[in-house]
């Protein structure tokens, strides 16, 4: 039978016949990391562009890493180039988080250290790593508790709002030119949150 269908083959009939031979886990563990990155409609050096891109990653990423109830403690930024040249850069943060405001500071400072307005890209992402569990958070003396505490009720209220009205209905404004609406571009510079 394996030598036939292989290991999975004889995972199935062993299954089939009865006998529990792949254990069910109740509590998956949290993931490694988290990737979320998607390539541009078209090849683009707009810097405005390319920054709210990576802010439509950034707010897709942390909705899936508040869903798995953890922060994170590092970020990397993924840009492509049109000639499928990748870079990378990776920052530690000072506080575990799993707010995308305080992400976004990091990684658009990573973003700026990469761009090159010469430079024509094809796509840009963000990548969160080194998780820890929310409940297990250690407070910092140094960190600022009420501020915080605003910011991960805030990023709450921002998930119940998307889980009733959709994806993507709240969104961060900080161009403050008209830019073309593209894949998830905001054309509202006044959607501040």
């Amino acid at each position: 039978m394996k030598r036939n269908f292989g290991k999975n083959g004889l995972t199935t009939k062993y299954e089939l016949l009865g006998h529990s031979v792949i254990p069910i886990v109740n509590n998956p563990p949290p993931p490694k990391s988290i990737c979320d990155t998607q390539s541009f409609p078209e090849f683009t050096s707009d810097f405005d562009y390319i920054k709210n891109e990576l802010q439509v990653h950034i707010h897709s990423a942390c909705r899936r890493l508040r869903q798995a109830k953890c922060k994170c403690n590092t970020i990397g930024v993924i840009v492509k180039t049109k000639d499928f040249k990748c870079g990378f850069l990776e920052a530690k943060l000072e506080n575990p988080t799993d707010f995308e405001l305080n992400i976004s500071k990091t990684a658009f400072e990573l973003l700026e250290m990469m761009y090159s307005p010469n430079i024509l890209y094809r796509s840009v992402g963000i990548l969160l790593e080194e998780f820890k569990l929310s409940s297990n958070e250690q407070l910092n003396m140094f960190e600022d508790q009420v501020k915080k505490e605003k910011s991960e009720r805030l990023g709450k209220a921002i998930d119940r709002i998307e889980e009733r009205f959709g994806r993507n209905k709240i969104k961060v404004g900080f161009t403050n030119k008209d830019v073309p609406n593209k894949q998830g571009f905001m054309t509202s510079p006044t959607m501040i949150y």
